[in-house]
């Protein structure tokens, strides 16, 4: 069947090219709209640190406007459904009624469920960082300063506290106290200390204010590292990676564990730079040092995934090369922020012979090397490398500086970054998105026009949460700009950099289905296949120079334009009416 025919079955209609849009992009919140849980004369102003949780809830903080004063705040919800949950100056669950809220003071965490944990500073009796909780309607404080401390002895005062990770099994606060340091659980009802002690050493060196220095899963287990210490340093004189679970503490990977495959070589992992994550699947992530036995020395850093009691397997080796260029070797200590998602799927940055790198991919299941200074090729797949064409610019453009990175349990990825003209000499700041180790995709660049609520803009100063180039998950229990379901949220300006909004990309999963169905059934228009997609004033769409035809989609709808169908858009119809159409020819 030819795609003529597709068009005649469908309906066709002539359609102005118009500025329409690439991916969906929904208003979230943006300056001067009416601020939720306001009364109607109070509007949003200074919108700040949009974060999205699994199922797609987002959080973000602000202030409200009356024309007059302004009020700091923050919501969280559902877009199209947000909330204020907590106001300046308002009293707080569980706390003294002298105690007020007075500004957030961190990154937003939210679970599967919408529940969200932060840090606030507070007004009145008590003045300093305290965690605070949003759940089925209520903001509840947790811990504040002055308490007793859960699981300390009588005399043991809190000092601040801040929440690290949430699952819906509950949260993971890090605090001081007049005892030390000091880590928590709250299960929604009630509160209990982390064990501190494995046998008869205690731990040193907990990092308990930085949000991603422990990791949540879905069941409540929690990972973190640390060293050990005792008066016996015969007994403690290391540390490792550690799993809380029902109470009880297990050191998984210690200090001196032999490493699998690699008979002179040994783990060092209790002062890594990365701290280890955990999965649904209760896979546990972790950087580690390898050291020699003979000479005691570290001699390369590496990535490894362990599942249970199995053996860890190799996630990426320093040294090794790129699978696509092995010459290209990866530099040893660029290993800061990994991360990844279900069944091991991660996302790296790392520096290749003095280039920035994006890998993705799988550990291996057969560990490879029997020396720390492996040779071999990576696994991985490079999913963009500087001085690279970015997919979506012209052939004059090439990747200048990656930035923010994040995955989800759907094996999808996205990262921004600038492109560079080398003819004009300028930069944009651009936003790519991928499944899996395939090719990127252009999504979103400064300059490009859109389509909100029927009413077209230049997306300018697009930004991210947080501003520190980091590479974030949806495993874990820790904030993130990417959901389980494919949206993204950010910030930018609408036209002037005072029209500030937060927004919402969609899963584009139904376009490139169609982009590929087309290609599959029709390829005497459009050929070859797997093109990239483009973004001009604002259309996403794809050219195929064979044919030299176009197909293009704004606003849920289907366009079709070039030789075979004229020099104007044909319309075939809305996104959803398509694919069924295509599918059905396939019997999928």
């Amino acid at each position: 069947m030819k795609l003529r025919n597709l068009i005649k079955i469908i309906g066709l209609a002539s359609f102005f090219l118009a500025a329409p849009v690439g991916a969906d992009i929904k208003l979230v919140a943006k300056v001067d709209q009416t601020a939720a849980g306001f009364p109607s004369h109070f509007s949003y102003k200074n919108l700040q640190e949009p974060v999205i949780g699994p199922s797609g809830h987002v959080a973000f903080a602000g202030l409200a406007f009356d024309g007059r004063a302004y009020t700091k705040a923050a919501w969280a919800g559902l877009p199209g459904d947000l909330e204020a949950i907590i106001k300046e100056n308002d009293t707080i669950a569980g706390f003294p009624g002298n105690v007020f809220f007075s500004d957030v003071s961190s990154s937003f965490l939210i679970s599967r469920s919408g529940a969200v944990a932060f840090s606030a500073t507070l007004k009145g009796a008590i003045t300093r960082n305290t965690a605070l909780v949003y759940r089925n309607g209520v903001t509840q404080g947790i811990l504040k300063a002055t308490d007793q401390a859960p699981g300390f002895p009588p005399g043991t005062v809190v000092g601040e506290v801040t929440p690290l990770a949430i699952s819906d099994a509950g949260v993971v606060l890090g605090g001081m106290t007049t005892a030390g340091a000091a880590l928590w659980f709250w299960d929604f009802e009630k509160i209990e200390r982390i064990s501190t002690t494995i046998g008869d050493c205690n731990y040193f060196s907990l990092a308990v204010y930085v949000p991603g220095s422990v990791g949540i899963n879905q069941t409540g287990n929690v990972v973190f590292n640390a060293t050990l210490y005792s008066g016996d340093k015969k007994k403690c004189f290391s540390g490792g990676v550690f799993k809380w679970s029902n109470g009880k503490t297990e050191l998984l990977v210690a200090d001196g564990d032999p490493v699998p495959g690699m008979p002179d070589a040994v783990f060092g992992v209790s002062l890594t730079e990365s701290p280890p994550k955990i999965n649904d699947q209760d896979e546990i992530i972790f950087t580690a040092k390898l050291i020699q036995i003979i000479s005691s020395r570290s001699t390369n850093n590496s990535i490894w995934i362990k599942n249970g009691l199995n053996e860890p397997r190799l996630l990426l080796l320093g040294g090794e090369g790129l699978k696509e260029k092995s010459d290209n070797l990866i530099f040893p200590a660029i290993f800061l922020d990994s991360n990844f998602a279900n069944f091991g799927y991660s996302m790296l940055p790392v520096i290749a012979n003095g280039l920035d790198v994006l890998l993705a991919g799988k550990p291996r299941e057969i560990q490879p090397y029997d020396d720390p200074k492996g040779t071999g090729a990576t696994q991985l797949t490079t999913i963009a490398a500087k001085n690279d064409q970015p997919p979506g610019f012209d052939p004059s453009w090439y990747y200048n500086i990656f930035s923010n990175r994040a995955i989800n349990n759907a094996e999808q990825y996205v990262f921004t970054g600038y492109s560079a003209n080398a003819l004009e000499r300028r930069n944009v700041f651009a936003m790519w998105r991928g499944t899996g180790t395939e090719r990127p995709r252009l999504i979103a660049q400064d300059g490009m026009k859109c389509s909100i609520n029927n009413v077209e803009y230049i997306l300018r100063d697009i930004d991210l949460f947080p501003t520190k180039a980091v590479t974030l998950s949806t495993a874990g229990g820790q904030s993130s700009w990417f959901s389980d379901t494919g949206e993204i949220v950010f910030r930018a300006s609408l036209n002037s950099s005072s029209n500030v909004a937060i927004l919402l990309i969609t899963d584009d999963s139904k376009e490139q289905r169609i982009f590929s169905l087309a290609e599959q059934l029709f390829p005497e228009q459009f050929s070859p296949s797997n093109v990239d997609n483009q973004l001009l004033e604002g259309f996403v769409y794809r050219y195929y120079p064979a044919t030299k035809t176009y197909i293009g989609i704004k606003n849920g709808e289907v366009f079709v334009l070039g030789d075979a169908f004229g020099s104007s858009p044909q319309r075939i119809d809305t996104i959803d009416n398509t694919l069924q159409f295509l599918e059905s020819l396939t019997g999928s």
